[in-house]
């Protein structure tokens, strides 16, 4: 890849891992994405340069199956910590699930979500709202849910916190859920989150 400077950010490294293998040279980045690779022996100017060292410089990590629980249950993690936690390990993208309190269940509580993540996150974010509702469904998908998340399991005594608000045991209604969900058209492309990157539905609809 190449591309005039000065750049955004330029990351100095010996082993940079790419889809045709292990290259040494300093990563080039514009706009929030990786717009060059310049050999070791340049010295391409920058707003900010990182020296990688003999560290491996690799491609942001995407975590589709983060439990935060942030709002209601941030006695066991927030999305302050999560993400940063995230960030540390390498994951610079992910997907929460909808096990808050209150949980993700309506367009409208998905909007308010999404700007009390924005506000406390450090990595970029997608949703995977709850599919308890088909009449939600569709409302979801414009509000910006990635995906959908369905509990099947069956709670006996009621103990558990998201039951049964997520929770889907009929299987006539777990039909009609995924009818819905496949006329959303998901999984797409969007955009979300402190910076540029992509956004990227997984799977339409996960049920366990």
């Amino acid at each position: 890849m190449t591309s005039a400077g000065p750049y955004d950010l330029v990351v100095r490294g010996s082993r940079i891992y790419t889809g045709a293998g292990v290259v040494s040279g300093q990563l080039a980045v514009r706009g929030g994405r990786v717009v060059a690779v310049h050999g070791p022996d340049e010295t391409p100017a920058a707003v900010t340069t990182i020296a990688a060292g003999d560290r491996p410089v690799i491609p942001g990590l995407v975590d589709t199956h983060c439990h935060f629980r942030d709002p209601g249950f941030t006695d066991k993690e927030d999305i302050a910590s999560g993400t940063r936690a995230a960030a540390l390990g390498g994951v610079t993208t992910v997907f929460d699930m909808p096990n808050t309190e209150p949980p993700i269940t309506t367009a409208e509580r998905l909007i308010a979500h999404r700007e009390h993540f924005g506000a406390h996150t450090v990595v970029d974010y997608g949703h995977n709202a709850s599919g308890v509702d088909p009449e939600e469904i569709a409302t979801l998908a414009r509000a910006g849910a990635s995906a959908y998340k369905l509990w099947m399991s069956y709670d006996l005594e009621r103990s558990y916190p998201h039951s049964p608000a997520t929770a889907v045991t009929d299987r006539a209604a777990l039909y009609t859920i995924f009818e819905r969900v496949a006329r959303t058209g998901l999984p797409r492309t969007r955009r979300s989150g402190p910076s540029p990157a992509p956004r990227t539905g997984s799977t339409a609809t996960s049920a366990c």
